[in-house]
């Protein structure tokens, strides 16, 4: 994933003026951010107390070494007397002890630790889901400022298109009223029209620069980041998947299963476990001998909890009551998701009507305003005709550019719907 950081600063270092598009900047974004960074290391702690787990299948080996100065000396508490033939007894005890040896153990039966292994690999599920969500929040969040910044980029160019129109019409206004042709109104209505566009190119532009700034901040740029594609190439009818599918979901019914395997295994400590061990040892004293030699042990353990003061009944409801807790966040996340899916849906279709609606003011007003400077120009029309056809114009431009924005943008909010990072179909 880190390695996208490099192509992708690359690509934008190389043709600046081409700009990064939208799935671009998500992917750069997801490959850089620190929050990401810090949920890795979170699945990693996962992944080792998965490991952990199941190391309580592997044996048990451990190397000892120790020295021991005890003093006073043990002696045997008889005396026999000499006899010929026999060495007397000799010292069985010394100042020194030394200890050197293997000792390796095994548990043969324990019931409980794959139910503990279970829970351990259901809790490092439940990291990688919470993963896939915080990238498709983030994901989202790039798209959502993206889709911003080219909403604002968009309208801009059309008031900056718009305010050179407007100037020009103002320049003929003022000389028809020079040579008295129209009077001073329809110079009044320019001058209105000119200030109004240019008023809404600062607002775009700041509005532009404030969404740019943003998504440097999601690709860690120094340099305020150009923007390619338009709102018309974006958007469109979203196919929606099964939301089991969900990383939240996932997450959660991940964390029910690591609950009730929690409990199941805790239930079974009940069942005594068996192990067996085994070690071999230099030993100084040895067998009653002032000598260094190998002593040998091997043998067989049981260990069965009879009562533990009802904490094993304890933890088991705990588990129990936390996996049941679980279910039930699980179905209400299941209905929210739902619920938003059908908000969507119904929005999707508002805006979809907006836009053929938009699209359609457009054409009929770019007639009308061909008509009325027609209308003008042969003495039948007003400036007041043509200024309200302008104006119809310019409210057309940025009605259908809204409702383009507005389509990308719940194209984006499905995507975060489903928990996906990547746009297209699924």
């Amino acid at each position: 994933m880190p390695s996208l950081v490099i192509p992708l600063a690359a690509v934008v270092a190389a043709a600046p003026g081409s700009g990064v598009d939208i799935e671009a900047a998500v992917q750069a974004a997801l490959a850089r951010a620190p929050a990401l960074a810090a949920q890795a290391k979170s699945e990693a702690v996962a992944a080792a107390r998965t490991e952990a787990a199941r190391s309580a299948y592997l044996p048990r080996l451990s190397f000892e070494a120790s020295y021991l100065a005890r003093a006073p000396v043990n002696n045997l508490p008889i005396e026999l007397p000499a006899l010929p033939g026999l060495e007397p007894i000799p010292n069985v005890d010394d100042v020194h002890h030394v200890q050197v040896g293997l000792t390796a153990g095994y548990r043969v039966l324990d019931l409980g630790r794959g139910h503990r292994v279970q829970a351990a690999q259901a809790a490092e599920q439940a990291e990688a889901a919470t993963t896939e969500a915080r990238r498709a929040d983030l994901a989202f969040a790039v798209r959502g400022t993206f889709l911003a910044a080219l909403y604002a980029q968009e309208v801009r160019d059309i008031a900056s298109a718009s305010v050179k129109l407007a100037q020009q019409q103002l320049r003929r206004a003022e000389l028809r009223a020079q040579a008295g042709v129209s009077g001073d109104v329809a110079v009044a209505q320019a001058r209105v029209r000119v200030a109004s566009l240019q008023a809404q190119q600062r607002r775009a532009e700041s509005e532009l620069d404030r969404h740019r700034h943003r998504l440097a901040s999601f690709l860690g740029q120094e340099s305020l980041p150009s923007l390619a594609g338009s709102l018309e190439s974006m958007g469109g009818p979203v196919e929606h998947g099964d939301l089991l599918a969900h990383p939240e979901v996932r997450r959660l019914a991940a964390l029910e299963r690591a609950s009730v395997e929690l409990a199941t295994g805790r239930k079974r400590d009940f069942i005594p476990t068996l192990s067996v061990m085994g070690s071999a040892k230099l030993q100084y004293p040895r067998a009653l001998k002032l000598e260094l030699g190998p002593v040998y042990e091997a043998g067989i353990s049981l260990a069965w909890p009879l009562f533990d003061g009802f904490l094993r009944a304890s933890e088991v409801q705990v588990h129990e009551a936390q996996a049941e807790a679980l279910a039930r966040m699980s179905d209400a996340q299941l209905e929210a998701l739902r619920r938003d899916i059908i908000d969507v849906q119904a929005r999707e279709n508002t805006v979809q009507a907006e836009l053929q609606s938009a699209e359609q003011t457009l054409v009929q007003t770019q007639v009308y305003l061909r008509v009325a400077r027609a209308a003008l120009e042969a003495g039948a029309g007003t400036e007041l005709d043509v200024h309200t056809a302008e104006l119809g114009l310019d409210q057309a431009k940025m009605a259908k550019k809204k409702a383009l924005f507005e389509r990308a943008l719940l194209g984006a909010e499905a995507l975060r719907i489903h928990g996906r990072v990547l746009g297209g179909r699924s």
